[in-house]
């Protein structure tokens, strides 16, 4: 099978889940082959990486961002080991009803140092950027209230497949998730 413009919208803010300082896209590659096949009715084996929390990258822009990263055993690295301005640290998305008890919900973001070892992800400590806390996380439904629960690559796959196309109409107007195939412009009329 040879896809023709793939498209990166929605999964270009994430980081290639095989090797994240790889500006390849071919995990992309990967995810629109598998929507292809199982829009096909082909059963597909999903990719190990689809279990893996679901990361983006973030330049370490405000002092704060570096203060929160910048832990008590890591003010004793040398400069050039030190976390600075302008430095890469990780980001990860919290799942619905992911937030750990006891936080706020509108006030919890999690980030981490830039970790180029995908498998290290979900070991990393990550820390809250308002209160400083630091969190463990996963990627699957757990009963400890105390974890971060984030997406995984396949939570943001199944949100991608079924995510409407705004500027497409569907069949019965809009574009809506159930929608499939060849989908039209949606009609915009100035008044």
């Amino acid at each position: 099978m040879t896809l023709r413009k793939i498209s990166e919208h929605g999964l270009g803010h994430l980081l290639n889940p095989l090797n994240p300082n790889d500006e390849s896209t071919d995990w992309i590659d990967a995810i629109w082959e598998i929507i292809v096949l199982e829009a096909s009715g082909i059963p597909v084996r999903r990719p190990e990486w689809f279990t893996l929390p679901a990361v983006t990258r973030q330049t370490a822009s405000t002092p704060m961002l570096v203060h929160r990263l910048a832990s008590k055993r890591r003010r004793h690295l040398l400069y050039p080991d030190r976390m600075k301005p302008t430095n890469f640290l990780l980001t990860v998305h919290i799942a619905p009803f992911g937030h750990p008890q006891g936080v706020d919900p509108k006030e919890f973001r999690l980030i981490a140092p830039f970790e180029k070892d995908p498998s290290r992800w979900l070991r990393l400590p990550w820390i809250d950027i308002h209160s400083g806390d630091t969190y463990a996380i996963a990627t699957e439904a757990n009963a400890d209230a105390r974890l971060a629960r984030v997406k995984s690559y396949a939570e943001v796959f199944s949100e991608y497949v079924t995510h409407p196309e705004p500027k497409s109409a569907g069949s019965n107007g809009p574009c809506s998730r159930s929608d499939r195939g060849v989908l039209d412009r949606q009609v915009v009329v100035g008044t």
